[in-house]
Order: C-alpha cells, then structure tokens, then sequence
C-alpha cells in the first residue's frame, strides 16, 4: 500500500510560491508636465535637448504663465538642458561643446536665448546671468 500525500499536489506550488522573496518595485506615476529628449546629428556633430513641457491646461504661456521681460529657466519640471558635442555657432556667435541649462526672456516681439554654465536651477532661485556663455535674440514668427 502506498502512503498518501498529506498535502494536494498543488500545494507544492503555492509553498514555493511563498517561501520565495516577492521583490518590490517602486512605482513612479507620470509626472504632469511630460519630460522629453531630442537627440539630432547635425554634420558630424550630436546636438540633444533634455526638457519637459509644461501642461498648458487652458493657461496663457507667453505672458501668462510665463511672464514678459522676465527670466525663465525654460523647462516645467526641471532646466531644460542643450547638449552639443562639438562647438557650434548660434547666431554667428561661438558656443564650446559642452551641456549648458536653457535661461528664455520673453518679450511680445523678441525672445532671449541664453546658454547657462548654471545648471542646478529650480525656478530662478539663485539664478546668476554671469553664468551665461552665450545669449541671442530672435524675433518669432508665425509657424
């Protein structure tokens, strides 16, 4: 006579199951404002941008959220960061390769573009224009 099991056969499986380690992860909810990042070779030089967008929801940009005439470290979540593997010129000005943070200045007729070595910005705080290797001015138009 053979002995009986004392457990079903499916029980094995549900032992093992939880004799072993159930491993964690965390969870990261999307954040409101999507992050992005572009990457583009131009000639034989790599150029990214690292940014994220700001949810307009219903909201003026330009003007609004962010206000004219004044400094903004261009990004929702963080600076936005240029990245350029090689020098580039910018406006007919020199920009060393190197990762610098984005700092706009909106104006209804103009924007300023200013490429920072100050890149450890939340909001403006401690915001320092000298830190600035390169600014230019461009005049929108319509798209």
């Amino acid at each position: 006579m053979r002995p009986r099991p004392c457990l079903p056969p499916t029980a094995g499986l549900l032992l093992l199951f939880l004799a072993c380690p159930v491993r964690s992860q965390d969870f990261t909810t999307p954040r409101p404002s999507p992050g992005a990042k572009v990457v583009q070779t131009v000639g034989t030089t790599e150029l990214s941008v690292s940014y994220s967008r700001p949810g307009v929801k219903g909201r003026t940009v330009w003007g609004g959220l962010v206000p004219y005439g004044k400094a903004w470290r261009t990004g929702a979540n963080e600076i936005t960061q240029f990245q350029c593997g090689d020098e580039v010129t910018i406006e007919g000005q020199r920009l060393a390769a190197g990762t610098y943070a984005v700092v706009t200045t909106p104006n209804p007729d103009a924007i300023t573009v200013a490429f920072s070595t100050q890149k450890d910005m939340a909001g403006l705080t401690g915001y320092d224009p000298k830190t600035n290797v390169l600014a230019v001015t461009a005049k929108p138009v319509p798209a």
